[in-house]
């Protein structure tokens, strides 16, 4: 099984592009999660997704978003310029959603009026409540 879900912040907005295979274009997008586990140092995981993901991607993700991403991980190998073979990992996104909330990662909360969230109960209703 070769499958992958991370979760990341975007290090730069997405870079799209177009490619023909076998006759048909291609839109793809490509981006980097930087993915800390824990406290320590983030790794850079690039991520390339294609068609309708790739369409969301270039509309919605921006740097320094939160997203969250299922893939399958695609390795290429080339050969450089002095003779040595080149290995590329990238994970092929087949989901991607937002990890954030509404606020796009704003973690400050309305605290207006908190308190009445909560309903007044009498005693005399909680005494004929079955669990009290």
């Amino acid at each position: 099984m070769n499958k992958v879900i991370l979760a990341g912040r975007l290090t730069r907005d997405p870079e799209t592009g177009v490619r023909e295979r076998e006759g048909k274009e291609i839109t793809y997008s490509r981006y980097t999660l930087a993915v800390t586990e824990y406290h320590g140092q983030p790794e850079f995981i690039p991520c390339v997704s294609f068609q309708k993901n790739a369409a969301f991607a270039n509309k919605y993700f921006r740097k320094g978003m939160r997203v969250l991403v299922e893939g399958r991980i695609h390795r290429e190998s080339f050969t450089g310029e002095d003779g040595t073979t080149i290995r590329v990992f990238s994970v092929i996104v087949q989901n991607q959603e937002f990890a954030d909330g509404k606020n796009g990662g704003n973690s400050e909360r309305n605290t207006e009026n908190e308190e009445d969230k909560f309903m007044e109960i009498s005693e005399d209703a909680l005494a004929e409540m079955p669990f009290s």
